[in-house]
């Protein structure tokens, strides 16, 4: 993946971290507005990871929620 707004540097691959509660877990997206369990935490459903990516020259950060890749092992 290259930076567009510095016409082709190439970007770094990487994860936002979510610092919950003492856990450290990787962001991620899920579709819908956010509604809350029994218990006051959002639910839940269908989360996908957050992989990021940082220009080093102008720190321009891209965020994807990319499906995960079928399981071909049948």
């Amino acid at each position: 993946m290259v930076c567009w707004r510095c016409d082709g540097v190439e970007m770094e691959e990487g994860v936002l971290l979510d610092y919950t509660h003492g856990a450290i877990r990787q962001a991620v997206w899920q579709p819908g507005a956010p509604q809350k369990s029994w218990l006051g935490n959002a639910k839940v459903k269908k989360p996908l990871p957050v992989t990021t990516y940082r220009c080093p020259a102008c720190g321009c950060l891209e965020s994807y929620a990319h499906a995960p890749e079928p399981d071909s092992t049948g």
